[in-house]
């Protein structure tokens, strides 16, 4: 079974133990239907577009994503670090986004996560 059986399977279990314990739950789930997956690979780039992606619309978001990918050539830790705070704004990332940006990439190149 790879990650992503495992993650399905979970996310099935978890969606039937709350239509088991939320009668609202079930009829919102038989009308829409169940909501779509977000798994995404593991690794530096899939934890830096959630960052991108909190708080935001989905185009925006997906926006931003785009102007940060080309603008880094490619999304790596190394890449993050190498900009300046101007830079991460110019691509879309609020101060805040930036800073958290870095701190990941850090993290990452320090062999923290």
């Amino acid at each position: 079974m790879t990650g992503h059986d495992r993650a399905m399977t979970s996310f099935d279990a978890g969606l039937k133990a709350l239509v088991e314990k939320n009668a609202d739950i079930a009829r919102a789930l038989k009308l829409a239907g169940a909501p779509p997956s977000r798994n995404r690979k593991p690794g530096f780039p899939s934890l830096l577009r959630i960052i991108v992606n909190q708080q935001v619309s989905v185009p925006a978001g997906k926006a931003i994503w785009e102007r940060l990918e080309t603008g880094l050539g490619w999304v790596t830790p190394k890449a993050v670090l190498e900009k300046s705070d101007d830079d991460l704004r110019a691509f879309g990332l609020s101060r805040g986004k930036g800073r958290y940006a870095k701190k990941l990439a850090q993290a990452v190149m320090d062999g923290g996560l």
